[in-house]
């Protein structure tokens, strides 16, 4: 990071990289290490989601229809949705 070990007037300076070891990188250089990470981040999260659906798709998809369902009649009122819900969890956790 620029300026952290070495002083703002010595970064890009040889006697900065030589004291530093390239410590003072610029904030451009810092800026596209940081996209690149979070763009690995985001494709490794994409291949995750397809794992996930190739070998429990079925279990997650019974799991967001009863909680889109609880959801709704909390909405509308139900109070014994989310009783209901927890009952439907429960026996699908089991499994």
């Amino acid at each position: 990071m620029k300026g952290q070990e070495c002083g703002d007037e010595k970064c890009g300076s040889p006697e900065c990289e030589k004291e530093c070891s390239g410590a003072c990188d610029d904030t451009m250089t810092q800026a596209v290490l940081s996209v690149a990470n979070e763009a690995w981040a985001e494709v490794l999260k994409e291949k995750i989601k397809r794992e996930y659906e190739k070998t429990i798709g079925a279990e997650m998809q019974a799991l967001a229809e009863a909680g889109a369902k609880a959801f709704t009649e909390l909405m509308q009122g139900k109070t014994s949705a989310k009783a209901e819900l927890k009952k439907q969890v429960d026996l699908l956790m089991k499994k």
